[in-house]
């Protein structure tokens, strides 16, 4: 009686095993964050230049125009730094995502 049984138990157990198995890849994500900083020389500004005095000369005034215009374009500079920087890290970040 046993020789009758094995060969459909045998069977059952091959069906039993291979219904554990899985064709399907197990898919894993991964969240990664990265803090991304400016560097420090586009956070300052160069300070204004103090105003001229009530009896300035037109010199004086003429040099306070132009230290003026001086402290404002580095602020200028500095935010075109800025700029170009937050636009090369969003790049690279594009190009990470896409190697990876």
């Amino acid at each position: 009686m046993f020789k009758v049984l094995r060969t459909p138990l045998i069977l059952l157990s091959c069906m039993a095993i291979s219904a554990c198995g899985s064709s399907e890849p197990r898919v894993v994500v991964k969240t990664e964050m990265q803090f991304l900083f400016p560097p420090e020389a586009y956070l300052t500004c160069k300070d204004d230049p103090e105003p001229p005095a009530d009896n300035a000369t037109k010199g004086d005034n003429a040099q306070y125009k132009i230290d003026l215009w001086v402290a404002g374009d580095d602020c200028r500079q500095d935010v075109k730094g800025v700029a170009k920087w937050v636009a090369d890290a969003k790049a690279r970040i594009a190009h990470d995502a896409s190697v990876k």
